[in-house]
């Protein structure tokens, strides 16, 4: 498939036992919908927000909430 995967497996899942999700407070997530939506930018595209895993599997530049 010529499609891009986004791996978020790593992000934060829950805030608190309220929320399930983290699609509302990450900025991160939000800003790459944004992009995509607006410009359809594949991922290879947005360096300064995605780095390559491997093949067509990409993750976000940014830190997992433990650093």
């Amino acid at each position: 498939l010529d499609m891009d995967v986004i791996d978020v497996s790593w992000m934060d899942n829950n805030v608190h036992s309220l929320r399930h999700n983290f699609w509302n407070i990450n900025r991160w997530m939000i800003d790459d919908l944004r992009d995509i939506l607006c410009t359809e930018r594949r991922a290879r595209h947005r360096p300064a927000r995605m780095t390559r895993r491997s093949g067509n599997v990409w993750c976000f530049l940014a830190a997992p909430s433990y650093v």
